[in-house]
């Protein structure tokens, strides 16, 4: 049976895989609501559900999130039912599932993590398969170092539904009763689905896993989150005929909100301009994302992310793989003395050459 209901299950932060990770974007943003491409993690996901043809999309998430998530989201009108549903703190991930019995009504559904990006769609994922009762198949995808990020079940058992250098890619497809069965499962962020495998087949429970290719999920860094907007950059197609722009070149495909203004720019694709942007006497370089009413002055930027209202301006050489966050300023000064001036949060990173 092919399933017409999707759960997203938004999580908090998820731990690293890697020592000595790049962070990136701490406090109250939370992996779903991060942008890419200048939409949300969680956005893409509702995106995607609803190419798929689902009738019905619970996004299950912690306490307060879903007034954070409605100005992270702020579309309306989609093609199918969207519940938010809240989870006390206190209340684990196994337990909040098993209580959407009457949502699922019996029927298999889509797990998504909201904390990846796929360019094929569920159905050609699928095909004609479907998960049977009390079965799970889980997508993975391959990584590129052995074990990278996987929670290794097989030191913990003989069998296990991973093979190596492979790991969740973030969607699973849950059939009839998996829910109930899982009520006890309380993994920690970012281990979701690792542990629901474990806990399912240890039960007598069926797990198959179906490779896919063409797929990005999210890890904990700056690399990571530059990488996932490469990802969703490459599929874009040019729109920037209503935007304001005066003496302005644009190569290649570049999406400018028509509330943005470029003047005396060049922007070289793929790249997307927000709504309010201002770029002025600018250059914007391949796989950027410049976000919402962001500032770009006198200064070049290329294969960054520049979050909604950050000013970055008069600089002397140009901003590469970077992460502005939200309100930031990057700006040169020009009064004296001379000095290198920084006002930083726990965990940034400064890199100056």
């Amino acid at each position: 049976m092919k399933p017409s209901k999707a759960v997203i299950l938004a999580q908090g932060h998820r731990a690293s895989s890697a020592p000595g990770p790049r962070p990136f974007a701490r406090g109250e943003m939370s992996p779903p609501l991060l942008p890419v491409a200048n939409r949300s993690l969680l956005e893409h996901a509702l995106v995607w559900l609803e190419a798929a043809g689902l009738r019905e999309v619970a996004v299950l998430a912690p306490e307060g999130f879903s007034t954070r998530a409605s100005a992270a989201v702020p579309r309306v009108g989609w093609r199918f039912d969207l519940t938010w549903l809240e989870r006390s703190s206190d209340t684990g991930v196994g337990e909040s599932l098993a209580s959407l019995s009457d949502f699922l009504a019996g029927e298999p559904f889509v797990l998504h993590m909201a904390d990846c990006l796929s360019r094929a769609g569920l159905d050609s994922l699928m095909g004609d398969d479907a998960a049977g009762d009390r079965e799970t198949i889980l997508f993975v995808r391959e990584t590129a170092d052995h074990g990278g990020g996987v929670v290794d079940l097989r030191a913990r058992r003989q069998f296990s539904p991973f093979s190596d250098h492979c790991a969740p890619a973030g969607v699973a497809v849950l059939g009839a009763g998996v829910a109930e069965a899982a009520a006890d499962v309380d993994p920690s962020p970012g281990h979701e689905l690792e542990h629901l495998a474990d806990y399912l087949q240890r039960g007598g429970g069926r797990v198959r896993t179906r490779r896919v290719a063409d797929w990005w999920r999210l890890d904990y860094g700056a690399d990571a989150l530059l990488e996932g907007n490469r990802f969703a950059l490459e599929g874009i197609r040019a729109d920037y005929r209503e935007a304001t722009m005066y003496e302005t070149t644009v190569q290649g495909a570049v999406v400018a909100h028509r509330t943005a203004v470029l003047e005396s720019s060049v922007v070289r694709g793929p790249a997307i301009i927000g709504p309010g942007a201002r770029l002025s006497h600018a250059y914007v370089g391949p796989y950027t994302s410049i976000g919402r009413d962001a500032l770009v002055e006198g200064a070049e930027v290329e294969h960054s992310i520049v979050f909604p209202g950050a000013r970055i301006q008069h600089l002397s050489s140009r901003l590469e793989a970077s992460v502005v966050g939200a309100g930031a300023r990057v700006f040169r000064e020009f009064r004296l003395p001379r000095a290198l001036r920084v006002t930083v949060g726990d965990g940034a990173e400064v890199s100056v050459a």
